[in-house]
């Protein structure tokens, strides 16, 4: 070995230059996300410093577990061991006894945790009031879900409550974020959602196509 090679320090070198690639994936990153809160022309600075901070997050693949606990898969149909299908097997009479969530812990809780079928999830969400969600979606929720959720019910029958829950999911402080997150799939739920609610309201009262108007614009349907 030379002089040369003993006076350099191999290891240091590559730590430096990890750390010097690390930061410049930050500042491309973070970048990228700046230009993306912008064209989405968020309502204020929390929003817009949220999308930077959450900039290095990637949305979930329904393969993916959080914290040690896997996820319910989206798929309506589960196959337990004897291999039989247990879609529409309803956890419904169970939920009648489910309080009022108070936080989003509660109401994210009940949701993966007792509600087994997409019926019981339609049914819990349309039974908690527009104030309570309010609270429990101050901050964020599993929008992609609930889309995939509504997608599944019968619309024209609760388009009422549907319009009362796309409003307040409008409300929620990472709306733009979690908007932004949603995939391929949940995108098209949603588009499909208005088609049909805007069908439904054409010859209703022009409170709700006013709403239905605004909520349009605000979630970017085209």
């Amino acid at each position: 070995m030379t002089d040369f090679d003993d006076a350099l320090d191999f290891k240091s070198l590559e730590k430096e230059l990890a750390t010097a690639v690390a930061k410049d994936e930050k500042y491309q990153r973070e970048n990228d996300a700046k230009f993306r809160a912008i064209h989405q022309k968020v309502q204020s600075y929390e929003e817009f410093r949220d999308i930077v901070e959450a900039s290095h997050l990637k949305p979930l693949d329904r393969e993916d577990k959080l914290g040690g606990m896997s996820y319910q898969k989206w798929n309506a149909l589960s196959t337990n061991k004897t291999g039989q299908s247990e879609v529409g097997h309803s956890n419904s009479d169970k939920l009648e006894d489910i309080k009022q969530p108070k936080t989003s812990q509660d109401f994210q809780r009940t949701w993966k945790q007792q509600c087994q079928t997409q019926h019981d999830k339609s049914s819990y969400l349309f039974s908690i009031s527009a104030e309570t969600l309010n609270k429990c979606f101050a901050v964020e929720y599993p929008m992609g879900e609930i889309l995939l959720c509504i997608g599944s019910c019968d619309i024209n029958s609760n388009a009422s409550q549907i319009l009362t829950v796309l409003d307040v999911m409008g409300k929620a402080k990472r709306f733009w974020l979690l908007l932004d997150f949603l995939s391929t799939k949940e995108q098209k739920q949603l588009v499909e959602i208005f088609v049909t609610l805007k069908t439904h309201f054409e010859q209703d009262d022009t409170k709700h196509v006013e709403k239905l108007n605004l909520l349009t614009e605000k979630y970017n349907v085209t």
